[in-house]
């Protein structure tokens, strides 16, 4: 059914979820799709946790490198440790390391400190997360309108495609 859909509106840019296409080249959805769109790579950490079946870092990061993906792919997330900040900022650490440039994603009620890790590195992007399970949009609204006032940057805001949150962010 998404193929279908991709196929006929032929949207510019794809987030694709690595703990949903994971079994799937890039080079091969590019191919059913029948075009070739920007390709951003969100881990699907988030995902992953909710339904027990935790993402292995190596794997991820194999991937993103693969000779059938990495063509396709313009930017990617880093693999979040769900409910760890400092685990995570250790990850996008390595990740660096490794000479890959992920973004980052920091996350809602997430000590701040590593948000000015991140700004301090002068990343170009980060990923705001950590906002799917909370109840209130207008919450998150707030919290993503804030963040982006008192820390300027640029930022993608993950896992809220709701009208409250779009409208007032």
């Amino acid at each position: 059914m998404e193929i279908e859909a991709i196929r006929e509106l032929r949207p510019k840019r794809l987030m694709l979820s690595y703990h949903y296409w994971k079994n799937t080249t890039l080079k091969e959805f590019v191919s059913l799709i029948g075009y070739e769109p920007i390709i951003f790579v969100d881990s699907g950490a988030y995902s992953a946790h909710t339904s027990g079946r935790p993402i292995r870092y190596e794997k991820y990061l194999q991937y993103i490198q693969h000779e059938d993906n990495a063509p396709y792919i313009y930017r990617y997330f880093c693999l979040d440790a769900i409910g760890d900040s400092d685990k995570s900022y250790e990850i996008w650490l390595d990740m660096r390391a490794r000479g890959l440039n992920p973004i980052p994603v920091f996350h809602y009620m997430e000590d701040e400190a590593i948000l000015e890790k991140y700004l301090a590195a002068k990343v170009d992007l980060i990923g705001l997360g950590g906002t799917v399970a909370i109840k209130s949009k207008a919450e998150v609204a707030e919290w993503a309108r804030l963040i982006t006032w008192q820390y300027p940057g640029n930022y993608h805001l993950l896992g809220s495609a709701s009208k409250t949150v779009l409208d007032h962010v």
